[in-house]
């Protein structure tokens, strides 16, 4: 488990680097509020709403009314992985389209990580 986390923070830490803004616009596929749910989540951060605009994402935890920005964003043709700075601790989340309805991905932050289903509300 530690050696997957250790990895995904790599791969992260060299996403940052990279690009240090969001990049590009979100596909109308994605736009729109998706319903998520991480089932092995930090308790109060396992479902919520994650919110893909034209040119930003916005995650909002069913027990907050904050909405936590991306701070950098990545689309390819049928996936997206995005940084959001959540309570002070970098998340990544990476996400492919199932169909028009459905996601799926995982998120990865400092202390470990969680798969994410997505449903388009």
């Amino acid at each position: 488990m530690k050696s997957k986390v250790l990895e995904y923070s790599l791969i992260m830490l060299i996403l940052i680097t990279t690009s240090l803004s969001v990049n590009g616009q979100i596909k109308k596929v994605f736009r729109g509020n998706w319903n998520f749910e991480a089932p092995t989540g930090n308790t109060g951060f396992t479902d919520g709403i994650i919110e893909f605009k034209k040119d930003s994402v916005f995650t909002i935890f069913a027990n907050m009314r904050y909405k936590f920005p991306c701070t950098w964003v990545k689309v390819k043709r049928d996936s997206i992985i995005f940084v959001s700075n959540i309570n002070g601790y970098d998340v990544l989340s990476s996400l492919k389209i199932e169909n028009k309805t459905s996601m799926t991905g995982i998120c990865v932050w400092h202390s470990g990580e969680s798969k994410l289903i997505l449903q388009k509300k």
